[in-house]
């Protein structure tokens, strides 16, 4: 389960956004095209747009030292 779960998620996200995209999405592609995910579509691009530069900022702040040591660390 762990080594085909993600790439058969991926699989299968990419099947709807092609077979809608081509026209055969059927309900989901009438569903998805609804106009109220625009506001959200464009809150989270610009959430994406936006996220680097906060970080950023809130790291140039800081007077202490950082030290990177590894990425699991609790």
């Amino acid at each position: 389960y762990s080594a085909f779960s993600r790439p058969a998620w991926e699989l299968g996200l990419s099947w709807i956004i092609v077979s809608c995209y081509y026209g055969y999405g059927g309900p989901i592609n009438s569903f998805m095209s609804w106009h109220i995910w625009m506001p959200l579509g464009r809150l989270s691009y610009c959430a994406y747009l936006v996220h680097i530069p906060i970080i950023f900022l809130n790291l140039g702040q800081t007077t202490d030292e950082i030290y990177f040591s590894g990425f699991m660390d609790m």
